[in-house]
């Protein structure tokens, strides 16, 4: 392992101390004595991942040079070792701080196991996501056009905006195109986001008096920390977003249309603080454009209806429809979502004895694997509990009325088809267990139905017979919309 290597190699370089010799901190924030020159250098990580890989992005470069400079300073000279650890600022912020202190975490344990061998501090710390790295590359690349890092910077030096908010609005075209860089987001992504998730080390050592007296020791750096509530930190959510592939290929992320693209890297770049803006990990904001300007807003409610319900035909009663109505409710954080469905049909024909009365009322709840910009979409898995009442009635000599209820499982794909719209399709299984009675026309001049029971009267107990049934239980394809909620 790489991180394996440079610690041995590290040791290597430096001259046995006593362990008592050792100052190890892993934490969010941490003084360390003042020096007066710095070294610095990166290594980086792949997407969504906390463990090293050699090759990755010139991280064995890196190593090597790190060692140089070691070598060159001398250990005895080395005043102390600053480790921050970043992820890159997209996909859920609770998962990218799981992740930052993941990474820093792996540096600590592997360092600790040996770290009796130093003769100087090693300040390890989770720095959360990379916004101040981001700021230093953009101002760093001579190839960008003013008119695109203009845009950038005054988006990111804006503190009044929450981070979810600035990824929403990166994501949803709030940078714009320029002719030299195109999709200026996509340009972000191409070249700087995959070298914000990195170790970001300084080697700070004394001058040739032998005495540290100036500059922070630590990497000033955009640390995120945790909120009284706990809303920041060691939430097991989502991944970063999916990775492009490195080159000037754009990257495509499946069901987001327009700008949602996925994340790419950056280089040796120093983080500068930035002002804490908590980010609000519950709501990712969306925003609704009207008459050309953003406004930050997120979903609250979908609302959709089931085409095959709405057309039907049922054998031997032909064409109808089953009105359906559905409300799914989509808190502000996590991946679970919840709803509602009503299916409500009253179609009464008494001079051919066809009816299709059908009341049905379902709760559920849906598991997604991908949660984007406050957006519920992708692949999911449902559960439905439902009650339902009806009356169907086919012929003169065959209905039937009861009640049931059901239980079932099973999984579906949403979709978006722009900002508001989109399309919903699934299916689950289960067990539905009703009650019923079979019921038939008199025939006798009063045009009244009857059940169909020819036993005594007074023996007559409704919902006389049972129906039990294992297996499909739902389908649909929807169409639904989002409302959103208030202007922040």
């Amino acid at each position: 392992m790489l991180l394996s290597t440079l610690i041995s190699l590290l040791l290597s370089l430096c001259h046995p101390v006593d362990s008592s010799g050792i100052t190890l901190s892993f934490s969010d924030s941490t003084e360390v004595a003042a020096t007066s020159k710095v070294h610095h250098f990166q290594l980086h990580f792949k997407l969504d991942d906390s463990s090293f890989d050699n090759g990755y992005l010139g991280n064995e470069e890196a190593v090597a040079r790190f060692i140089d400079i070691m070598k060159a300073i001398g250990p005895e000279k080395i005043d102390s070792v600053s480790v921050t650890a970043y992820a890159s600022p997209e996909g859920v912020t609770e998962h990218n701080m799981k992740l930052s202190r993941n990474r820093a975490a792996e540096f600590s344990r592997v360092l600790k196991e040996r770290a009796g061998d130093l003769g100087f501090p090693v300040f390890v710390r989770a720095g959360g996501e990379s916004w101040g790295l981001l700021r230093e590359r953009v101002l760093a690349d001579t190839r960008m056009s003013e008119t695109a890092r203009s845009r950038i910077l005054t988006q990111l030096d804006d503190h009044s905006i929450r981070n979810q908010t600035r990824k929403w609005r990166f994501n949803n075209g709030c940078l714009g195109s320029t002719p030299e860089e195109g999709n200026v987001f996509k340009y972000l992504i191409r070249n700087h986001y995959k070298y914000l998730r990195c170790l970001d080390i300084h080697i700070h050592y004394k001058d040739e008096s032998g005495t540290a007296t100036e500059g922070p020791a630590e990497p000033e750096g955009p640390e995120v920390t945790e909120e009284p509530g706990g809303n920041d930190i060691d939430t097991p959510e989502e991944p970063e977003e999916p990775e492009e592939p490195e080159g000037p290929e754009e990257p495509e992320e499946p069901q987001q249309p327009d700008n949602n693209v996925t994340e790419e890297p950056d280089n040796n770049v120093t983080e500068e603080p930035e002002v804490q803006d908590e980010p609000d990990n519950n709501v990712t904001e969306q925003p609704e454009v009207s008459g050309g300007s953003t406004i930050d807003r997120r979903p609250i409610l979908g609302i959709s209806t089931n085409i095959p319900y709405d057309i039907t035909w049922i054998p031997n009663y032909g064409a109808t429809s089953v009105p359906s109505f559905s409300v799914e409710y989509y808190p502000a954080k996590g991946l679970y979502s919840f709803g509602a469905d009503v299916d409500f049909s009253h179609w009464l024909h008494p001079d051919t004895h066809r009816y299709n009365q059908i009341h049905n009322y379902t709760l559920w709840a849906r598991r997604y694997f991908k949660r984007t910009d406050d957006r519920f979409k992708g692949t999911y898995l449902l559960a439905n509990l439902n009650a339902a009442k009806y009356g169907l009635g086919f012929n003169a000599s065959e209905g039937y009325e009861g009640e049931g209820l059901g239980i079932s499982a099973g999984g579906g794909w949403k979709v978006y088809m722009g900002r508001r719209f989109y399309l919903d399709l699934g299916g689950t299984l289960g067990l539905f267990y009703s009650r019923y009675d079979p019921y038939v026309w008199g025939n006798d001049g009063t045009g009244r139905y009857y059940y169909d029971y020819l036993g005594d009267p007074d023996a007559f107990v409704k919902r006389r017979k049972r129906l039990v049934w294992f297996g499909p239980t739902r389908v649909f394809i929807s169409v639904g919309f989002d409302i959103y909620g208030k202007k922040r």
